[in-house]
């Protein structure tokens, strides 16, 4: 059945654990325009003499990662996601919910980046794609004067696979 994209929702949960461990779904965005999170595989043949003139017999993977591509309206509540991948987490401050003070490290070992596990589908069953690992690659903020402001970010991932996690059942 097709996917219908306006039944389709992302996921995210954040990791404090090792790289690439699938970790629960905490919190549904909002303001997202669209997703794309696709598998890299590289695999190849080992050429070998076996009595046949087939090329080879035995698969050999490579490497496996995924990629992603999220863009969307910048939210004061879904922002500070990419902002914790790109300098690491902060709090907010005790003055209001939406002041961080962000800073940059040469070597991270205070605050190092946010790592997230991506859910997105239609339910956990119809379509579902996971990415753990989701670690920031890059990130562009826009804006024009009378329009609201953009985002665009890019992630490398571990994988990206219908088994890795299901999505939770979150309100907005």
């Amino acid at each position: 059945m097709p996917q219908i994209k306006d039944l389709m929702q992302i996921q995210i949960g954040t990791n404090d654990s090792d790289w690439g461990t699938v970790v629960t779904l905490t919190s549904k965005l909002m303001g997202i325009s669209d997703v794309e999170i696709t598998p890299e595989y590289n695999a190849g043949l080992l050429e070998e003499i076996r009595n046949s003139v087939h090329p080879g017999y035995v698969l050999v993977k490579n490497h496996v990662q995924a990629s992603a591509k999220l863009s969307g309206a910048v939210l004061y509540e879904d922002f500070p996601y990419w902002l914790d991948a790109a300098f690491g987490t902060v709090a907010a401050t005790l003055d209001s919910e939406y002041t961080r003070t962000y800073l940059a490290s040469q070597d991270w070992t205070s605050d190092p980046p946010k790592i997230f596990t991506f859910g997105y589908g239609a339910n956990s069953s119809d379509g579902y794609i996971g990415m753990p690992g989701a670690t920031l690659n890059g990130l562009t903020v826009k804006g024009a004067w009378g329009d609201p402001l953009t985002f665009e970010a890019e992630f490398l991932g571990k994988e990206a696979a219908s088994s890795d996690g299901a999505l939770a059942v979150l309100s907005d």
